[in-house]
């Protein structure tokens, strides 16, 4: 609900397809390509957490294809599946697209990645650069 509400309220155009799928679609092999669509058409990923004891499986998934397209990722708080331990250094946080939000809100975060994205990525106007007739 809290994804749906974000998309349905921010002034951004989210492609998370998943966030409209029901039960049914655990396990379904077809989510993972409708994941990709979702991550391939993206200008940046955002990944939300919310519950520090939380592990984030599935996401690393779509966090691989991000990066993959050179698609910069921002993390909203953190858990488990981002802090280091004795067996990870959880080395895809060091990557040069990866960072942190200092918002650990999911709105906050969510509108921090956007600025720091249009600030840092964004393709400035370019119609100097057009042929004019």
């Amino acid at each position: 609900d809290k994804f749906r509400y974000l998309r349905d309220n921010c002034n951004a155009d989210i492609s998370s397809s998943w966030i409209d799928m029901g039960e049914q679609a655990n396990g379904d092999p077809r989510v993972w390509d409708i994941c990709l669509r979702d991550v391939r058409i993206s200008d940046l990923m955002v990944i939300y957490c919310d519950k520090p004891d939380e592990e984030h499986r599935g996401v690393f998934v779509e966090l691989g294809h991000a990066l993959a397209y050179n698609i910069p990722v921002w993390c909203v708080g953190t858990s488990k599946s981002f802090m280091a331990s004795e067996v990870s250094d959880v080395a895809v946080t060091h990557h040069r697209l990866w960072h942190w939000t200092k918002d650990t809100t999911l709105i906050g975060g969510f509108k921090e990645a956007v600025e720091q994205w249009e600030r840092e990525y964004a393709i400035p106007d370019y119609q100097d650069l057009l042929l004019r007739a």
